[in-house]
C-alpha cells in the first residue's frame, strides 16, 4: 500500500477535482478517511451476510476532528463494530484515530443500514430546507474519480462499482457518502477559510454516478460568535 502521504495528496488533489475549488494547503479532516484503508479487512469481517434483494448503504456520519492529521505523522485506528444488524437492520461503527503517543485525532461514527434495492432505487431527496446561502453547481461526479476515491480507502461495496450496481439491480453505482462529505468540507473551507472541527450529515437519496449536485453553503453563525462559525 502507498505511503499516508501519498494517499492524502492524493485525496486533497481528486476532493478539490470535485467541488470544483483549490486545494487546501493544510490536510482535510475527511482525510481520516484514509486510514479505513488499514483496518479494510476488519471491517469487511464485521459486516453482516447481505440478504437477497438488500444493500447495505451509509445512513449517517459524523466526525469530530479535534486535531489535524500530519502527514509525517504515525497514526493508529481503533474500531468498534458489532457483529449483528441491530433491530433495525442497522449498524453503528466507531473508530477513534490516534497518534503515536496515544493522543486523540478524531473520532468518526457512521450508521450503516440494511435496505431493499428497490427501495434505494426509488428513494426521493425532499425538498431543501435552506433559507439562504450560496448555492454552487458541481460538476458530474465521474466513474474514474470515483474508483480513485474508492481504491484510496479500500471500499468494496459493490453498489459503487458498475458491475456490482447491475448485479443488485441499481440503474447504476452510487457516489460514496463519506466522498460527499469530502467535497462539502471543501465547500465549506472554501466559503468559511478555517478548519473544520465537526460535521453531521445524514444521507436521505442516493446520488448516482454522472449526476450533479447542487450544494447550498450557508453561513449560520450566531452574531454573539467569536470564533468558531456554524456552516
Amino acid at each position: 500500500m502507498r505511503s499516508l502521504s501519498c494517499r492524502i495528496e492524493d485525496f486533497k488533489h481528486l476532493v478539490a477535482e470535485l467541488a470544483a475549488c483549490p486545494q487546501p494547503h493544510s490536510t482535510p479532516a475527511m482525510a481520516g478517511l484514509l486510514l479505513f484503508a488499514e483496518v479494510a479487512d476488519r471491517f469487511s469481517d464485521a459486516l453482516p451476510e447481505r440478504p437477497p434483494g438488500h444493500v447495505l448503504v451509509l445512513e449517517a456520519f459524523s466526525l469530530d476532528a479535534i486535531r489535524l492529521l500530519d502527514q509525517t505523522g504515525d497514526f493508529r485506528i481503533a474500531m468498534d463494530a458489532p457483529r449483528s444488524l441491530g433491530a433495525q437492520r442497522s449498524m453503528a461503527v466507531a473508530a477513534a484515530i490516534t497518534d503515536a503517543e496515544g493522543e486523540a485525532l478524531a473520532q468518526l461514527r457512521a450508521t450503516f443500514r440494511m435496505v431493499a434495492v428497490t427501495r434505494l432505487a426509488s428513494a426521493l431527496a425532499p425538498a431543501s430546507r435552506m433559507s439562504g446561502g450560496e448555492a454552487i453547481e458541481l460538476p458530474p461526479f465521474a466513474a474514474a474519480a470515483v474508483r480513485r476515491y474508492l481504491e484510496l480507502v479500500s471500499d468494496t461495496n459493490p453498489i459503487h462499482d458498475a458491475a456490482g450496481a447491475r448485479a443488485v439491480g441499481l440503474p447504476c453505482p452510487v457516489v460514496p457518502g463519506a466522498l460527499i462529505a469530502a467535497v462539502c468540507e471543501a465547500l465549506a473551507v472554501a466559503v468559511a477559510p478555517g478548519a473544520l472541527r465537526r460535521m453531521n450529515m445524514r444521507f436521505l437519496a442516493p446520488v448516482y454516478i454522472g449526476e450533479r449536485l447542487r450544494i447550498a453553503v450557508e453561513d449560520r453563525t450566531p452574531p454573539e460568535a467569536t470564533s468558531a462559525r456554524r456552516i
